[in-house]
């Protein structure tokens, strides 16, 4: 009698464990990029909450997840991806061996019951991984798509192979860079001291959120998921430029960076991308992309490959919608 009435309450409690509860339990047992952890979300959403929703099969196993972040704007209750964050939304963890038909027939299911799952809002808009390949799902439920572009290095190609690949410019920043810096690795507060200097020297504000980094930073670099390399001058100890990285198990993405000119070098930010994507335990490493001309054209000089993913966007909100279209046409540009 006793055994059977604790089967009971712990059913019964099971039932009351939600979806982000589950996830934060099992998240490390499962190979889903790092913008998804629960750490990650925790430290990013600084302006909303978060919350996520899960497909699993009869036997608790994840077949896929809907990770996304609230919060309001003018009033309006919308769906975005927080700060510092590159990808989010839904991501599939396929079976093996599936045929072409049977992956087409799970990615529709659960993208389905996914979006049917979550709560009402007057906008939808999540930028996708590079993983999540096949939209039309989303597209049949009324949703939109722009399409964004990074570039990835496969670093399994061998050093002398990539470099061969590298634009002229970039073999020359990374020799001269070599010969005038040490690489070494620095703290966050002192990233964010260097970066508002290297941005005010062109009169610009730094563009990354100083306190989502700080907290990813108290997140991730315990638990090796967090880098910061820099370049310092040999003769001046100057931080001439640094790059933040995080890691998952397979990859390694670009966060944040700075760089500072200088009249014998045009950067030193070469460098130490060049020896991030070389020196990790991860496969390949990730530029997050960029649609800013410049920034696309440097980052596509380290001869990385062109690789698309997804912006999904959907307004329900009449008035929201007319405001948008009206105040800033290209929002979802």
């Amino acid at each position: 009698f006793y055994f059977a009435l604790n089967l009971t309450f712990r059913s019964l409690n099971n039932k009351n464990i939600t979806d982000k509860e589950t996830y934060r339990s099992i998240y490390q047992d499962y190979d889903i990029p790092i913008q998804f952890s629960p750490d990650w979300m925790d430290a990013v959403c600084v302006k909303g909450e978060w919350d996520v929703l899960l497909e699993r099969n009869g036997s608790g196993k994840l077949l896929g997840l809907l990770v996304y972040h609230t919060r309001k704007v003018y009033g309006f209750n919308v769906i975005m991806n927080p700060l510092m964050t590159a990808y989010n939304g839904i991501y599939l963890l396929y079976p093996d061996k599936l045929t072409n038909y049977e992956k087409g027939h799970f990615t529709y299911k659960h993208t389905q019951a996914l979006i049917d799952r979550l709560p009402k809002r007057s906008m939808y808009y999540q930028q996708y991984h590079t993983d999540f390949n096949n939209w039309l799902g989303l597209y049949w439920n009324g949703y939109k798509e722009t399409t964004r572009y990074t570039y990835i290095v496969d670093s399994a190609v061998g050093k002398d192979q990539q470099w061969a690949t590298l634009k002229n410019a970039i073999k020359k920043d990374i020799r001269n860079a070599e010969k005038a810096c040490n690489l070494v690795e620095i703290d966050m507060k002192t990233f964010l001291k260097e970066a508002k200097r290297a941005f005010a020297d062109r009169n610009k504000e730094q563009p990354a959120n100083s306190e989502a980094l700080t907290r990813l930073y108290d997140k991730l670099y315990p638990k090796g998921q967090l880098q910061i390399l820099s370049a310092q001058h040999k003769e001046t100890g100057e931080y001439l430029s640094a790059q933040i990285v995080v890691h998952d198990k397979n990859r390694s993405y670009a966060l944040a960076c700075y760089f500072k000119r200088q009249k014998e070098m045009r950067t030193t930010l070469s460098y130490v991308i060049w020896h991030l994507i070389f020196s990790g335990e991860r496969r390949y490493f990730d530029f997050d992309g960029s649609i800013i001309k410049g920034v696309e054209r440097y980052i596509r000089s380290f001869g990385g490959v062109l690789t698309p993913h997804y912006k999904i966007h959907k307004v329900s909100n009449p008035i929201l919608r007319f405001g948008l279209n009206i105040l800033k046409p290209n929002f979802f540009g």
